[in-house]
């Protein structure tokens, strides 16, 4: 029998200690050891260790979603769960907002990012990369979800349909969000079309791209005219500079020094 559990320490994160506890009550359930219950995670896809899973269970720190998942697999229980826990005690750090527009309300772009925003945080604020890796064949890129979560951009069709299967948005609320996203480009286009405002976005983006090539080559121009006006002139001034005064130094030859010696020696 190994050695009990110390207590769980004190702290404001009340979903962090109900997923400690829930871990900690699956294991004391299913009569594992750390050791037994490091080799089942391994039936899960990834072996963790038994130092992981502890520390999974020690109330200190939220774990992994990963890690929770793979430790609630192998005692029996349900990775549903396991997220349901996981997401009551990372919402300590970041509530979702109180107030944020439904799906079938939604008219524009920045709408439509606070409402993906809310879905985002509501479900856990998971680690760009793990959503990335969730998603699976690169459908999600971090770097244009990390744009779209800032405000910077817009997910495309395919990538809102990764993003909501991430989130684990119920299926049956899938064809709101997709007229939402044509309701959100055909305002940004200022038509209600949302057929006729996608082909709109691929020539809007088209034509971005040529003036963003065509200002990169004027930039390179630009510079490359002040390299040469810069060679130019350091070159005018050198000839231009005027010419350092140099006295001459007189020779003297050797038969002169002897001479002179000889009259200052009688």
């Amino acid at each position: 029998m190994g050695r009990p559990e110390k207590d769980l320490p004190p702290t404001r994160n009340r979903g962090l200690l109900e997923l400690a506890s829930w871990l900690r009550a699956l294991r004391a359930a299913a009569g594992l050891k750390y050791a037994a219950l490091a080799d089942r995670t391994e039936e899960t896809g990834r072996r963790f260790t038994a130092t992981t899973l502890q520390r999974a269970a020690d109330g200190r720190r939220i774990p992994t979603l990963r890690v929770v998942e793979a430790y609630a697999q192998a005692c029996g229980a349900t990775a549903t769960e396991a997220r349901k826990y996981w997401r009551a005690a990372r919402a300590f750090h970041r509530p979702p907002p109180k107030t944020f527009p439904k799906p079938r309300l939604i008219n524009d772009s920045v709408e439509l990012r606070t409402a993906l925003y809310a879905v985002y945080v509501k479900a856990g604020a998971l680690p760009l990369r793990e959503m990335d890796r969730r998603a699976q064949h690169g459908r999600l890129p971090r770097n244009t979800l990390s744009r779209m979560l800032s405000g910077g951009t817009m997910l495309k069709r395919a990538q809102l349909k990764a993003f909501l299967e991430v989130c684990e948005v119920p299926e049956r609320e899938h064809p709101d969000w997709l007229e939402a996203w044509d309701r959100a480009w055909a305002g940004y286009f200022g038509l209600f079309n949302g057929l006729f405002a996608r082909q709109l976005r691929k020539e809007a983006q088209q034509d971005y791209h040529a003036r963003s090539s065509f200002r990169a080559h004027s930039r390179f121009l630009e510079l490359d005219r002040a390299r040469q006006t810069g060679r130019n002139w350091y070159q005018d001034a050198q000839r231009r500079a005027p010419r350092i005064y140099r006295p001459a130094i007189p020779v003297v030859r050797s038969q002169e020094i002897a001479s002179v010696l000889d009259d200052w020696n009688p």
